[in-house]
């Protein structure tokens, strides 16, 4: 198969200006075509709203209506009522740019035109257009020989799905107009419609409109596609709809349903005519004078605001700049970090060496992370991280890794983030029998026989047994994920886990703490260690005491939850950092919910609550350079909740989409991963410590786990294995 235009090759710099520069309506070249007709000027920001394209809907999308945009472009009068009823923006009737394009650069049908051009119902990036490819293709296949031959035109979301190859299959040429996002696809779309006699789908689409207009007639062919949205995560439409559900989409698909026809009806015309706004677009002339004054009058109120708050900034730079002089007394602190508060627009990452960050963090999240996000590649990155991994091995020895560049001892705390590093990417499946023995007898040299846990003198320290954060049951958890991953068990039973077993020993645990009111001192950390390994123990070493135990854990947690949060907290929280983490403390005890399938009460509230803590750059933590803990506390409870409820779905989706740049932002060169930009990082021991920007194992692996969730959420390519264990990972 030869595709006429090749959707991946639009430029990166298009790509990051479209999602992180310009914030224009670019699908399509839309906003290309808007300047052209009306000649306003490149340099600045068009501040309207354009709609993508036809739609049967009666109401705005619900997407549309949160722009913040002055002004709406619509393509009819119908659609100018539908938003009048919900906002008080201006409204103008633009029609559709595509044939705006079309008569500004006079392109006309090919004289010699011959045979259809096919488009099918495409799905899009939440619903799913389900029809049976073969029977369509065998419809077409029997079209009059005067419509032949058929070529399939597929929107680049189908391209992407893979979906031409069943085409190819059925022996049709398959084309496609491109990536949405790139500037020439109106271009791209006419130089393939022009070389056709007829225009044929088995839906109602754009192209109905755009090939009559250009005087190709259209009909309906095959069977009608239904439109499945799961979960309804797009709020626009129902879960299971077609387009005669919708008034304007029965109109429309009873005239064309016309089978093979040569001829365009004037009641086809008409239709068309007050679907794209024939007769009613704002004149070019107009709509400049009125884009103009609405951008100046925008900016100038932007400016207004902007002033003040540079100063502001540009007053905190100097203090910070005069106090590095300075010798500073604990009087002069207090006395500094009582007062910067109070200033207008004050935030926690806007001081100390926060004041840099900004800048940074903007530049890793618009440079790195959206283009890894929008040209998302599994193999790419793969590849990349795998060859980290492999550089932080010592001498090529099986299960010998040490913790970062900077760092030189390898330790079983390294090991097992490798081992679960690989399986995310399906590789252990690459390497043979005997070395899996191997790095398996590796793993288990460290394990005690007299309480079962694991101990590495390389990271012991005053710390280790008496940490869960990190330390001895910490270790144990992830180490039974890496023996898991590699086919195998551990040596000995988890005997430090039978101090649990008696209910009398577990309520005593619970009860010394105070869940009126939480204090954040590695608690949530020592139940998720203790429980997850007791259903561990539970589950692959047939404990079935572990089993009792744990059921009666979840119980006593359940009955500690409060319906205000949705979480162990009686009051909502009072601040972003007092929310933030109540969640990770949140996060550490639901797992036990989630793996055994135990009913999660208040979903709705604990879904707005974690809402609550994403920030401006798609991370989830109260500074913009948020940590991977922060991260996958929220991206792992968010996705686990979605499935069970379909509240806040697109709210969810689209919180998501959002994290994804955020955390590829936190890649590096090397292919390894931070655990928080501009800071150095030491976990647990300094002997598992990286430098400021430098990746490190466990990140490494921490991050590619949040990577293989959302994109397992969004739909994207992947091929990430996730292994059901308890944890953080099934």
């Amino acid at each position: 198969m030869k595709l006429f235009y090749d959707h991946n090759n639009t430029s990166n710099k298009d790509l990051i200006m479209r999602l992180a520069s310009s914030n224009e309506m670019s699908d399509y070249g839309f906003n290309t075509i808007i300047r052209n007709y009306c000649g306003f000027p490149k340099m600045l920001t068009l501040p309207c709203h354009i709609e993508h394209g036809w739609t049967p809907l009666d109401e705005p999308l619900v997407t549309d209506l949160k722009t913040d945009k002055d002004l709406i472009l619509v393509f009819s009068k119908r659609r100018k009522k539908a938003w009048e009823i919900k906002t008080k923006k201006q409204i103008f009737i633009i029609g559709a740019p595509f044939i705006l394009f079309r008569k500004m650069h006079d392109i006309q049908k090919d004289a010699n035109a011959k045979g259809t051009i096919a488009f099918p119902d495409h799905s899009a990036t939440f619903i799913e257009s389900k029809f049976e490819i073969n029977t369509f293709c065998e419809k077409l296949n029997k079209l009059p020989q005067e419509f032949q031959p058929v070529i399939i035109c597929l929107h680049s979301d189908d391209i992407q799905r893979g979906v031409e190859e069943k085409y190819v299959q059925n022996g049709f040429k398959v084309v496609t107009a491109g990536s949405r996002y790139d500037s020439n696809f109106a271009r791209n779309f006419y130089d393939l419609l022009k070389k056709n006699q007829y225009s044929t789908s088995n839906s109602i689409g754009s192209f109905t409109f755009y090939s009559i207009e250009m005087d190709i007639p259209f009909f309906i062919t095959g069977d009608l596609p239904l439109n499945d949205n799961p979960n309804k995560i797009d709020p626009n439409y129902p879960a299971i709809s077609t387009i005669i559900d919708f008034p304007i989409g029965k109109k429309a698909y009873d005239l064309f349903n016309t089978g093979p026809t040569k001829e365009i009806l004037p009641e086809q015309i008409e239709f068309v005519s007050e679907e794209v706004g024939f007769k009613d677009y704002i004149k070019a002339e107009e709509l400049n004078r009125i884009l103009i004054k609405i951008y100046f009058k925008r900016r100038f109120k932007e400016i207004i605001k902007f002033i003040p708050s540079q100063i502001i900034n540009f007053v905190r730079h100097f203090i910070k700049i005069i106090i590095k002089k300075i010798i500073r007394t604990n009087l002069f602190n207090k006395l500094l970090l009582k007062l910067l508060p109070k200033l207008p627009n004050y935030s926690s990452a806007a001081f100390s060496d926060n004041i840099f960050l900004i800048d940074k963090v903007s530049f890793n999240y618009y440079s790195k992370g959206i283009e890894k996000a929008v040209q998302f590649n599994f193999e790419n990155l793969s590849n990349k991280t795998i060859s980290y991994i492999n550089k932080l091995n010592i001498n090529d020895k099986i299960g010998l890794y040490k913790y970062s560049y900077s760092s030189f001892d390898p330790s079983i705390y390294s090991s097992v983030f490798a081992v679960n590093t690989l399986s995310l990417y399906g590789k252990i499946k690459n390497i043979d029998l005997k070395q899996k023995e191997k790095w398996v007898k590796y793993l288990n040299s460290f394990q005690s026989e007299s309480d079962g846990l694991f101990y590495d003198p390389t990271v012991q320290n005053n710390i280790f047994c008496n940490s869960d954060w990190w330390g001895a049951r910490h270790l144990a958890l992830l180490t039974i994920m890496a023996l898991n991953n590699l086919g195998f068990l551990p040596k000995y039973k988890l005997k430090f886990l039978e101090n649990y077993y008696a209910k009398s020993n577990i309520t005593s645990w619970l009860d010394s703490f105070d869940w009126e009111k939480i204090t954040y001192n590695d608690f949530d950390n020592k139940v998720m260690n203790i429980g997850c390994l007791l259903q561990y123990s539970r589950d692959f070493l047939d404990d079935k005491r572990a089993g009792i135990a744990v059921n009666y854990l979840i119980d006593y947690l359940k009955s500690k939850i409060f319906p205000e949060t949705g979480m162990w907290c009686s009051k909502h929280p009072e601040s972003k950092n007092e929310l933030s983490k109540i969640v990770q403390f949140a996060y550490h005890l639901y797992p036990l919910f989630f793996y055994d399938n135990r009913e999660i009460k208040y979903k709705e509230t604990l879904i707005d609550n974690i809402l609550l803590t994403q920030n401006i750059m798609g991370g989830f933590g109260v500074t913009f350079n948020s940590s991977a803990c922060e991260d996958i506390d929220s991206i792992d409870l968010l996705i686990r909740l979605s499935k069970l409820t379909d509240y806040r779905s697109y709210d969810i989706a689209n919180s998501l989409k959002k994290t994804l740049p955020w955390v590829l932002s936190n890649m590096n060169k090397d292919g390894g991963f931070v655990f928080r930009r501009n800071k150095t990082w030491r976990y647990g021991h300094q002997r598992m410590s990286a430098m400021k920007n430098e990746s490190c194992i466990f990140s490494t692996w921490f991050r590619t786990l949040s990577i293989a969730y959302i994109t397992k959420f969004l739909g994207l390519e992947q091929g990430y294995f996730i292994n059901k264990i308890p944890g953080y990972e099934f």
